[in-house]
């Protein structure tokens, strides 16, 4: 440096001192410049994964709520046919329980009822008129004939049994005879044998049963003196007596009219028939009342045809008709209904009813009681024709009577079952889908009753019993509650599938069906796969156990399960955390590539799932 001037010297000095005061500063400046850059960096890391983690955390909860709307739609559409008008209709109707149909059948028969009584007057008028002209052919036979009947000086003794006493009084009583003929007296006579003078005579010419009433009294007791009626014991029936008064002093209606001088026409037993019957005031020559004529046609003559087109008619298959009296007796029924129990007079109605029956009857009305029978609603329609103290019945089981109905309610839930698989439908992957792959109505007992499969009605119907999943589901149905099953590969067709159970209850809270309706399981993730993080990350589910129920690439059948030690920290994570309901986020490394996931628990029913 000799060769440079002092002044070089020092102007080369500052410079040089200047450059490495900037070299020294710059170096200072780089670092402290570069530390703040990659803690820049680290923070950006740490947001980018906050926001990942965040999406992932978001993207879950987006992925439950599409999987709980789907089974909550479900849910709601089952209930919606469990109250279906025509399963409720079906229901009440088959259990005989539908007052609606009833009010129908219940005019029905009341019209039938109507018209027998209807016929039963037009056949007692008939009857009347046959009386009336039976008995003119009895008046003319005893006076155009024969002059009229007189008493002659003889007598004959009399025993009478007065009812109430237990003991007999004796009459002596003028003989009565043919005014023409009066040597032909009418004495007592039993034996049919020996013909009995008017009696026999008046049944030759009518075709009728004749009895001669001989008045006893002041009273108007009557005796039959003459008969052409043959008992039990093969003889005539002479010495009947009607007393004017019963032993509770109750008018009879026969000699009151009589005592009025007026015809009398009614029913008479005669042995252990009815008979109808006519009565006509006998008078003295003098005018004075001493004895009645009287006519007789048995019922049966009349009223057969009208009982045998009662007891031909029908009410389903096990119902009854039958024709009682106004004591509770047995009159008549079909010999099918005899067959089912050993005492004539045990109906199988229950006593109860009987006596309601017994109590309810009025001349001329319609009515109805309703009871229950071996867990069975039944009625028993009747009505009451006091001319032949007849209480006409009809008992049967409202089911059985409304079956037609039934069977229309039931093809009407069949077609809006169909409906509902075919119409009911749900936007997934860019189009519409069946919500609902099969739907079936089932008995308490686990029997199908209508199965809707793929939008057709299937034939063949299948005992839910044998399955393990309804076995579960009666514990909720029987109570009242709707059933979620797991979701599992079902028995038939061995799709994946999940079930929705709701019960249909009576106004009893009595479980009396129930809707199960079928979710075809891959319908959730043509709704979830929408859902994706980045270019790789996904949407999985897996159940109680560990296993993959929804997934890109996996379904419950490939029994994929995330707890096998092959899927390291994840298997962990599985089983640790979110196989025990926990909800997090946790890194993990799979195939030598660092993985993110976020997870939370899922109800489904009573049933626990993992989604992330």
């Amino acid at each position: 440096m000799g060769n440079f001037s002092i002044k070089f010297k020092l102007l080369l000095l500052g410079v040089g001192s200047v450059f490495f005061v900037a070299l020294v500063v710059g170096y200072l400046g780089y670092r402290e410049l570069n530390g703040f850059g990659l803690e820049a960096i680290s923070l950006a890391e740490k947001g980018f994964e906050k926001d990942m983690l965040d999406d992932l955390g978001r993207g879950v909860n987006q992925a439950e709520m599409v999987v709980q709307q789907l089974i909550d739609q479900c849910k709601t559409k089952t209930k919606e046919l469990s109250f279906s008008p025509n399963l409720k209709g079906y229901l009440s109707t088959i259990s005989g329980k539908n007052k609606k149909v009833n009010e129908i059948v219940g005019s029905e028969l009341k019209s039938i009822l109507g018209g027998i009584l209807k016929n039963c007057d037009s056949q007692r008028l008939l009857l009347e008129t046959a009386l009336k002209k039976n008995l003119q052919g009895a008046h003319y036979v005893c006076f155009n004939l024969h002059g009229g009947i007189v008493q002659v000086e003889a007598t004959q003794t009399w025993e009478v049994s007065i009812p109430g006493k237990g003991v007999k009084e004796s009459y002596s009583l003028n003989v009565l005879a043919p005014q023409k003929d009066s040597k032909h007296s009418i004495l007592a006579n039993f034996d049919p044998t020996i013909p009995t003078p008017l009696v026999d005579e008046i049944s030759s010419l009518t075709g009728v049963f004749s009895t001669i009433f001989q008045r006893l009294n002041e009273k108007g007791d009557m005796l039959g003196v003459a008969t052409n009626i043959i008992g039990k014991d093969g003889k005539r029936t002479v010495g009947t007596t009607l007393f004017a008064q019963d032993e509770n002093g109750v008018a009879n209606p026969v000699i009151k009219n009589i005592l009025e001088q007026k015809n009398y026409f009614g029913r008479a037993l005669v042995g252990d028939s009815w008979n109808a019957t006519a009565y006509e005031p006998l008078y003295s020559s003098d005018g004075k009342l001493n004895g009645m004529l009287n006519v007789g046609i048995p019922e049966k003559e009349f009223t057969k045809p009208i009982v045998e087109s009662i007891l031909r008619k029908n009410f389903g298959k096990t119902g009854r008709t039958f024709i009682l009296d106004s004591t509770g007796s047995l009159i008549a029924e079909r010999e099918e209904n005899s067959e089912s129990h050993e005492n004539p007079n045990s109906l199988l109605i229950p006593e109860n009813v009987k006596s309601e029956l017994l109590k309810g009857k009025s001349d001329g009305k319609i009515d109805c009681i309703e009871f229950t029978r071996n867990e069975e609603s039944r009625f028993l329609y009747f009505t009451y024709f006091q001319a032949w103290d007849w209480i006409i019945c009809f008992d049967g089981k409202w089911s059985e009577m409304s079956a037609n109905w039934a069977d229309a309610y039931f093809k009407g839930l069949e077609s809006e079952m169909q409906e509902t698989v075919n119409n009911w439908k749900v936007k997934a992957d860019g189009d519409e889908k069946p919500m609902f792959s099969q739907i079936r109505l089932v008995d308490p007992d686990g029997t199908e009753l209508i199965s809707i499969k793929d939008g057709k009605k299937s034939e063949e119907l299948v005992d839910l019993k044998k399955g393990n999943w309804y076995t579960t589901a009666t514990e909720f149905l029987k109570d009242g509650n709707t059933f979620i099953s797991r979701v599992q590969i079902a028995d038939q067709g061995g799709q994946v599938e999940l079930r929705i159970a709701t019960p249909v209850m009576g106004d009893d809270r009595k479980w009396l069906a129930t809707v199960v309706t079928n979710i075809k399981w891959q319908l959730t993730w043509e709704l979830l796969k929408s859902v994706v993080f980045g270019k790789t990350g996904y949407i999985y589910i897996i159940n109680e156990n560990g296993q993959l129920i929804s997934h890109p690439k996996y379904k419950l059948s490939d029994n994929v399960n995330l707890t096998d030690p092959k899927y390291g920290t994840l298997a962990d994570i599985v089983k640790n955390k979110m196989m025990k309901g926990a909800s997090g986020q946790e890194q993990y490394n799979f195939e030598s590539l660092d993985k993110y996931v976020f997870f939370q628990p899922m109800q489904i029913g009573s049933f626990s799932y993992s989604i992330a």
